[in-house]
């Protein structure tokens, strides 16, 4: 069982996505959509759906860099021993389900 500090950290992480899906369920609930014909839900449901999907890869991405270990074997194609340790270096990711931004600790040596 996970402690509250966190459960609460999981939900802040996430918390994108769960905004999104509870924002998309008041949608679906709401007197506009009632006079909707199927289709259009089915789109609005897709479309939403999709980013909700896009968001919660988000925070997966999100929460396994915060668990990155720093490594102190990582060598350079030339054998060399990477000393140092960026944080945070960034590359953006295509999914299926739209793009997001893969977050990962970067290794280097001096003058290399």
């Amino acid at each position: 069982m996970k402690s509250g500090y966190e459960a609460e950290r999981i939900c802040e992480m996430f918390a994108p996505a769960c905004d999104a899906f509870a924002s998309l369920i008041f949608e679906l609930h709401s007197e506009g959509t009632a006079q909707m014909e199927h289709g259009r839900i089915e789109t609005l449901i897709s479309r939403v759906g999709t980013e909700i999907l896009r968001l919660l890869m988000q925070a997966y991405l999100d929460v396994r860099a915060l668990r990155e270990p720093r490594r102190h074997d990582v060598t350079g194609a030339d054998g060399a021993i990477l000393t140092r340790c960026r944080e945070k270096c960034e590359r953006a990711l295509a999914t299926i389900f739209g793009d997001v931004t893969v977050r990962r600790k970067g290794y280097s040596s001096p003058g290399v």
